[in-house]
């Protein structure tokens, strides 16, 4: 007699496996973000860094950008936030930059209602991509 079992997933009333799958990418996300980043808090299931001590506060408008703007509208203010980390912090390293930087906009967008599991991991993943761009000409990373 040939017998099946299905996976935990499969099994849960009314839980689709369409959304089990999306939670599990949002969690393999939350994972990749945490890779060297002190310390996290847990927001919309993004894992984000905490803000360090000496972070920046953003205006409203500028959380607005970040949140639900072009890249190239959140250039600018992307540069108005590194910049005023470098000023609090001389001789700050790319990597603590880095995740001060996504400390500042991470739970921004994972707590976000207008953005959508999905909208919020593409967000994130532009956003990082940003960052890194318009770190580049800062740090020379050969």
């Amino acid at each position: 007699m040939w017998s099946f079992r299905l996976s935990s997933a499969a099994q849960l009333p009314g839980r689709r496996l369409k959304d089990v799958c999306k939670q599990r990418k949002l969690q393999i996300l939350g994972a990749v973000l945490m890779l060297g980043l002190p310390h996290a808090v847990c927001a919309a299931n993004l894992e984000c860094p905490e803000p360090a001590n000496n972070a920046v506060a953003l205006s409203p408008l500028e959380e607005r950008i970040f949140v639900s703007s072009s890249n190239t509208e959140a250039a600018g203010t992307m540069d108005q936030l590194t910049g005023s980390l470098r000023a609090k912090n001389p001789g700050i390293s790319y990597d603590d930059l880095t995740n001060a930087a996504i400390s500042v906009y991470c739970p921004l967008i994972a707590n976000s209602r207008l953005l959508g599991p999905e909208q919020k991991m593409k967000r994130i993943r532009a956003l990082n991509a940003l960052l890194r761009e318009r770190l580049a000409p800062f740090f020379d990373r050969r």
